[in-house]
Parts: structure tokens; sequence; C-alpha cells
């Protein structure tokens, strides 16, 4: 889409039917089944279906060029540091329960955004994703996951975070990230 793209106008066009792909993250998939009044999409076969575009886009986790060296996508896992002047045993308490009997209702927030980097409770388990399929996304209206997006979503969603790459930290860069954010290279050198 010509003209700029940032959350509102990417958003729109593609759910409008005006743009063929959009980058973003995976909280835009309870808004893209039609679960959120305010964000709503407007294609014409959206009128009729709200859920249309979930069951009708493609999911892609991460990208490679014809010259890359390995796929590249954005990511965040959320990790948890107890400071040197922290109390260290509400702390570390703290740090346990969340990463165990807290770790689902953390996950339930907004499970859209969010995939388990822990996929069960432990080694080889994998309780905390098949919950995480089950957890009600959406905002005006809610349901699971799993209700709005096939198994080759879910499991798209699953691998995706085998290949976060620390972009800039592992290349001793991590002072120009921020730099780079702010002036949006890429989307500006995307846009036509």
């Amino acid at each position: 889409m010509s003209g700029a793209q940032d959350v509102d106008t990417v958003r729109a066009e593609y759910f409008a039917g005006r743009s063929a792909m959009a980058i973003w993250s995976t909280f835009l998939l309870d808004e893209l089944a039609g679960l959120r009044n305010d964000a709503m999409p407007s294609c014409p076969e959206c009128a009729a279906d709200p859920a249309y575009l979930a069951r009708n886009s493609g999911i892609v986790t991460a990208l490679q060029g014809p010259q890359g060296s390995g796929p590249a996508q954005f990511g965040e896992v959320v990790s948890w540091a107890i400071t040197s002047d922290a109390s260290v045993d509400p702390a570390q308490r703290f740090v346990r329960f969340m990463m165990s009997d807290g770790y689902v209702d953390w996950l339930a927030f907004a499970p859209e955004g969010k995939y388990p980097a822990r996929p069960g409770s432990a080694p080889g388990a994998t309780d905390y994703v098949e919950t995480w399929e089950t957890l009600p996304v959406g905002v005006d209206t809610e349901g699971p996951i799993q209700q709005f997006y096939g198994q080759d979503v879910l499991d798209a969603l699953q691998t995706g975070p085998e290949d976060f790459d620390r972009w800039g930290i592992t290349q001793g860069q991590g002072d120009l990230l921020g730099a780079a954010l702010g002036e949006l290279p890429v989307p500006a050198a995307v846009a036509p």
C-alpha cells in the first residue's frame, strides 16, 4: 500500500482487502478473527463472516531472502530477572510461581499474543501448549484460538520461537537497535 504504514493503516488496509499482506505480531489474531468490535475486518466477504480473514489468511512466522543465511523474524521472550538489590526470597518465590502455577494464568491475559516458551510443566510435557490452544481469545467476542485457526497455524506459531535470533545483539550492535527502530528503515524501504 502507498503512504504511511503504521499500526492503524496496515491493519485497516489488510482488513478491508486492499493489501495482500500485513506484517504484524500475533496480537492481531483475535482482531483478524472478528473478535474485537473496534477493529473489525471490513473486506466484502467479512460482512457476512467476520472470521473470513482468519480462515483465509496464511501465517508466516519467519522470512528468508535469497541471500539469507537463515530465517528472520521478530519475537520477544519474557524473562524474569532478579536485581542484585531485591529481596531475594520473595523475588525467587514470585519467579517460581510465574514459571509454574501462574504460567497459564499469565498466558491467558492475551493468548493470541503469547506462545508458551515452556511447552510443559516438566521436561517432555506439553500441557502448557495444549492448554494455550484452548484459552479464550478476543475482546468483545471470545473463543479458543483453535476455534478460529487451523492446526497448521497453531503449528506455525509453535515452531516460530525456534527461529528467534537476537538481531543486533549477537553481532555486537545492540546500541544501534533503538536508532534503527526509531528511524523505521524497513517500512521506509518497502513503502511504494
